[in-house]
């Protein structure tokens, strides 16, 4: 009986041994869910939670400098989407066809990388650290003054581009033509508000005796005016500069009725 105890301790010693992780092993995953905890100004959680929303499916981290496809609303990094553009015209999530310069329909996302800038405060201070050290040290031809000079008024270099959307300010009737069914532009910084109008009118086929006014927080433009100057002294704004057409006869009065609320500005358009 004895030697019958001792190799039933021994069974029981063995079995506890396969229960415990070895020394040095890494723990086991626990995918455990657990509630989020509120106090008065903060809220702990799992962040894995949010990953569905916050991961880019092309390199399968969070996002940096996250970008969103108009058409369908799938984001990633930019620098992913625009890889991945390289090679194909489809949304790489949900397959859908893209034209041919699908880059055109990609959009800065500055609400959902805010919140990865938030969740994830160490990403944002490594990136920063990362664009320093990479970063090239001026040259003295750069560092001087005449630098400056060179740019335009606000700042954009002219070959620079711009995301805007140009959305219908007034419903048109048929007779007008039908409203853009691509509202959201890029194009280079230097354009002209003439240039627009210009575009409008070949787009919805305007009739001769028909103006175009592009409108921007409430006030016309003038035509001499160019984007980057609008975004810089109108908009004011970081988000993608939102601008608005309404179409009238030569004569003042909206295609629709007269133009309420709408302020014209009288301020020239120099360089």
């Amino acid at each position: 009986h004895g030697g019958q105890k001792e190799d039933d301790n021994e069974e029981e010693r063995a079995g506890r041994q396969d229960d415990e992780p070895a020394p040095g092993a890494a723990p086991e995953y626990d995918d455990r869910y657990v509630e989020p905890v509120r106090d008065e100004k903060n809220i702990i959680f799992q962040t894995r939670i949010l990953n569905q929303h916050l991961v880019c499916t092309l390199c399968m981290g969070y996002f940096k400098d996250a970008c969103t496809i108009i058409e369908c609303l799938h984001t990633f990094c930019r620098s992913c989407i625009m890889r991945h553009f390289c090679e194909s015209n489809v949304c790489p999530q949900c397959d859908s066809q893209l034209g041919t310069n699908p880059k055109d329909l990609v959009r800065t996302d500055r609400t959902l990388q805010s919140i990865v800038d938030k969740v994830f405060p160490q990403f944002v201070q490594t990136n920063e650290q990362a664009k320093a050290a990479t970063k090239r040290p001026a040259t003295p031809e750069e560092s001087q003054p005449a630098k400056a000079q060179r740019q335009t008024p606000s700042g954009v270099e002219p070959h620079e581009e711009i995301s805007f959307s140009l959305q219908e300010d007034a419903p048109l009737s048929a007779e007008y033509g039908t409203k853009l069914e691509k509202p959201f532009l890029r194009t280079k910084a230097q354009l002209t508000v003439a240039h627009l109008k210009k575009y409008l009118n070949r787009k919805m086929s305007l009739s001769a005796d028909s103006e175009v006014d592009i409108v921007c927080r409430n006030r016309v433009m003038p035509a001499e005016i160019t984007l980057d100057r609008i975004v810089k002294e109108h908009w004011k704004d970081p988000e993608d500069l939102v601008l608005h057409y309404r179409v009238r006869t030569r004569g003042g009065e909206l295609a629709d009725g007269p133009a309420a609320g709408v302020a014209h500005d009288d301020v020239a358009g120099a360089t």
